[in-house]
């Protein structure tokens, strides 16, 4: 690692000379985290500054508001000026590298060079403003994994799918084991996460892309090997390919799942064809430790063009409300975004906007909306199906067996 090359890069320390570069990268030490790992806890004595080369970093204050560092970075630094305890608690989301600066060698630099102090006090009110605080991890997902849970399930084919959903190249790369044994020779993309000299030469590489592209996403086609276990390790969001009417199984993927303090967002994908069941749902989200799910149709154009604007945070979601019978005005709504040509990806509602939203989900469009309506409530009346009220008026049997 150049630590002269990477402190010209953080934004307080470009200004500097060489020899003051030098000087500087004289006091640094390295240090690895792991996914997950703790860095310091709030309230610990702040007696070093970190930089970030490679990974990233979640920092969490005392109120709960949690902000994301990336490469070239800067933390703990509000404390080490201050001479305070740190005023957050900071995890690594994803394997991250740090150079490391003692306290007291850094407040002596600073005394010599009073450019950087106002470099770094710049700093550190830009980020106590308000819109800052409540920075949205959304704005740092830009490295993404798929992994399938089997290697019968054609993980790659959706990454490259995904890939021409998200401005295409030069925004987005794909990074497969064969684009990385291509590069460096085969069987290097098997290269173990264990900081020896391949898997940091390999480990730099990946952070170069991170650079040059919006996103990046990693695919493996199975989930056993250190291929797919850097890919794991690399990302900010993990998808997770599964079929919807399989059964769930125990797989070496889980076992990687269960090792680490997961600080990403781990995301289902569901393949199912139009029309089948999908009764494993909750089995294969509690097993993978998944916040959410999609469906897809494979390979339906729709639907890999929802999961990419969602993942790119461009998702468009609809919630619609009751009323009764005033509630087929959203029908009237939903054909308007059809010839806005806006799409639903996410839709939900309450009472009549429930029954609305519902067949949303189904893949109706307005017009069969309204013929499902006229004859649900209008020509036939499955809701005319009165009881003794003690829960509802309205048994529901008709409804309910139409």
């Amino acid at each position: 690692m150049d630590i002269i090359e990477t402190l010209r890069k953080v934004s307080v320390f470009s200004h500097l000379d060489e020899p003051s570069l030098v000087k500087l990268a004289h006091e640094c030490s390295i240090r690895c985290l792991q996914t997950g790992q703790q860095l310091y806890n709030l309230n610990d004595p702040a007696s070093h500054l970190y930089i970030v080369v490679y990974g990233r970093i979640k920092l969490t204050t005392a109120s709960n508001l949690s902000t994301y560092l990336g490469r070239y970075e800067i933390l703990g630094e509000m404390g080490v000026i201050s001479n305070q305890p740190h005023h957050g608690s900071v995890k690594a989301m994803r394997d991250t590298t740090l150079l490391v600066i003692p306290r007291q060698q850094f407040i002596d630099f600073l005394h010599e060079q009073t450019d950087t102090l106002f470099a770094l006090s710049q700093l550190i009110i830009a980020r106590t403003q308000p819109e800052l605080q409540h920075a949205h991890p959304m704005s740092h997902n830009r490295t993404l994994s798929i992994i399938p849970v089997s290697s019968q399930i054609p993980a790659i084919h959706l990454a490259e799918k995904l890939t021409e959903h998200l401005q295409r190249w030069p925004h987005v790369r794909l990074v497969t084991a064969a684009h990385v044994d291509a590069l460096f020779g085969i069987g290097f993309s098997q290269t173990p996460l264990d900081y020896g000299h391949d898997d940091l030469k390999l480990r730099e590489w990946l952070s170069s892309l991170e650079e040059k592209h919006c996103y990046v996403l990693y695919a493996a086609h199975q989930n056993g090997d250190d291929w797919s276990k850097r890919c794991l390790h690399q990302a900010d969001r993990i998808l997770i390919l599964a079929e919807a009417n399989q059964t769930p199984v125990h797989t070496p993927l889980v076992d990687s799942l269960n090792q680490h303090d997961w600080q990403s967002q781990i995301e289902l994908v569901l393949l199912r064809s139009e029309g089948d069941p999908s009764p494993y749902t909750l089995t294969w989200k509690q097993l993978y430790h998944a916040r959410a799910h999609y469906f897809i149709h494979p390979w339906a154009q729709t639907d890999i063009c929802a999961i990419a604007r969602q993942i790119s945070s461009q998702g468009v979601g609809l919630v619609l409300g009751g009323g009764g019978a005033r509630g087929f005005a959203h029908i009237g709504l939903i054909r308007a975004l059809e010839q806005l040509h806006i799409p639903i990806d996410i839709v939900g509602g309450t009472s009549m906007g429930a029954f609305v939203a519902a067949l949303v989900a189904c893949g109706f469009d307005s017009i069969e909306m309204t013929h499902i309506a006229y004859e649900t409530f209008v020509a036939r009346n499955y809701l005319n199906d009165y009881t003794m009220p003690k829960v509802s008026l309205i048994r529901g049997q008709r409804f309910h067996s139409r």
